[in-house]
């Protein structure tokens, strides 16, 4: 058996700590053993890298590891988030929200069109009249098209795009959509 204090050769540092030659060969290509250390130095270079490897600071996927633990953190974070807004009742899902701006859209569509009929008439009536419904209609039909192409931007606004959850102002506890 070699002494610590040996010059460290990777037979005899495998048998020492149960790895093969190849495994003791990587170690020094990856650095993690000091080139023409003794036995004593490789061993603690070695254990070094163990502890570190098996605290998570070490590793070819450290990168990774970390970047999938903060994603969960953040997943965490909005899941908490959504979880208080729908506590508080102030969570408003997106479909829903689209859904009732198209409904808005459709009903005022109606309610502007049955107003204007209505003034038509009443106009005819009072002044003995005739008003052809295209008059009026010439006029109003530009305006009807614009809100409902308001209305469609604004739901499409509002339908899941696939985002991060929005942060809540300090203080604030109005609706927020998702």
């Amino acid at each position: 058996m070699n002494s610590l204090d040996d010059r460290a050769t990777a037979s005899a540092f495998g048998r020492l700590v149960g790895i093969s030659q190849p495994a003791v060969s990587k170690h020094l290509a990856d650095g993690h053993l000091p080139r023409d250390g003794t036995l004593v130095e490789w061993l603690r270079a070695y254990c070094d890298h163990l502890r570190s490897y098996a605290a998570g600071r070490g590793g070819e996927n450290q990168a990774a590891l970390t970047n999938a633990r903060i994603q969960e953190s953040e997943v965490k974070a909005a899941l908490g988030r959504l979880s208080y807004f729908e506590k508080l009742g102030q969570l408003i899902v997106a479909e829903e929200a689209a859904r009732v701006v198209m409904d808005w859209a459709s009903h005022t569509n109606r309610e502007i069109r049955a107003a204007v009929e209505k003034l038509r008439q009443t106009l005819e009536s009072e002044h003995g009249i005739t008003i052809p419904p295209e008059t009026l209609t010439n006029v109003i039909e530009p305006a009807i098209e614009r809100i409902g192409a308001f209305a469609e931007h604004a739901a499409g606004d509002l339908e899941p795009s696939g985002g991060e959850v929005p942060t809540p102002a300090a203080g604030a506890d109005q609706p927020v959509a998702f």
